[in-house]
């Protein structure tokens, strides 16, 4: 597969040289070799299924070369199925996460998992409703509601039972942008009582750059503005949230 695309339409001279690693002198680079692919598993194992789910992007992007980019694993993925209801074998590995759970179940989670952000917090969310386990806030954003609402049925499932609080953050569905910090902020008293009160623990997962640092940014501002804390009481407050790996 990986070949293949690699030798589809060549680049042209000035395409090959926009690309990384190019030396003219040696010619065009030599593809390096592909690296595994690492997902989040999106459900608990013991929700009634002997299976895993993943949720994947499928990547499509266009550069400066002719021919658009794609991801050669998420379209590989994309590819198989092919309707005839055929078993198709996909080789995976798991292996152990890096998200640590709060030892008392009565914890409160706060989780902020725009797009495919959300995967690990289907699995987390899953595992308190098996086990009857609430207070659990998720922030979810996406592009618009009526196009990637990702596990849109589960969440108004865990909804409607308690499991999860759910805050939603469709950027494009009305004129002025609005992000899964603008949600935050807008509920910050709600989050400065989860966190300052109940010790409760904040996860943060998605693939946007500048998303943490904004989110992050928000917690700033609530701990300064609803816990009334001064610069250095903010950062010393952030820097314990670490510490006990209460922010993840």
């Amino acid at each position: 597969e990986y070949w293949q695309q690699l030798q589809g339409s060549p680049p042209t001279p000035q395409e090959s040289s926009d690309e990384p690693g190019y030396n003219k002198n040696s010619g065009p680079p030599v593809p390096p070799e592909m690296q595994t692919r690492a997902f989040s598993i999106a459900s608990y194992p013991e929700s009634g299924r002997h299976e895993i789910e993943l949720l994947v992007a499928v990547v499509r992007y266009q550069t400066k070369l002719k021919e658009p980019r794609r991801g050669v694993c998420s379209n590989w993925l994309a590819r198989q199925n092919t309707g005839d209801g055929q078993p198709v074998f996909v080789p995976v590995w798991c292996k152990k996460g890096s998200i640590a759970m709060p030892s008392n179940p009565d914890t409160p989670l706060i989780m902020v998992g725009p797009g495919t952000g959300c995967a690990p917090f289907r699995c987390m969310a899953q595992f308190r409703s098996l086990h009857q386990m609430k207070k659990c806030v998720l922030f979810f954003g996406c592009r618009s509601q009526d196009s990637d609402f990702f596990f849109k049925d589960d969440w108004q499932r865990m909804v409607a039972d308690g499991t999860i609080q759910f805050v939603s953050a469709f950027s494009r569905d009305q004129p002025a942008k609005v992000y899964v910090q603008h949600r935050i902020l807008e509920n910050g008293s709600l989050v400065w009582k989860l966190l300052s009160q109940d010790r409760g623990y904040l996860y943060i997962a998605g693939n946007s750059k500048q998303m943490p640092t904004d989110v992050l940014d928000a917690i700033r501002e609530i701990a300064s503005r609803h816990g009334s804390l001064s610069t250095s009481q903010v950062s010393d407050f952030m820097a314990g949230l670490e510490k006990s790996r209460r922010l993840q």
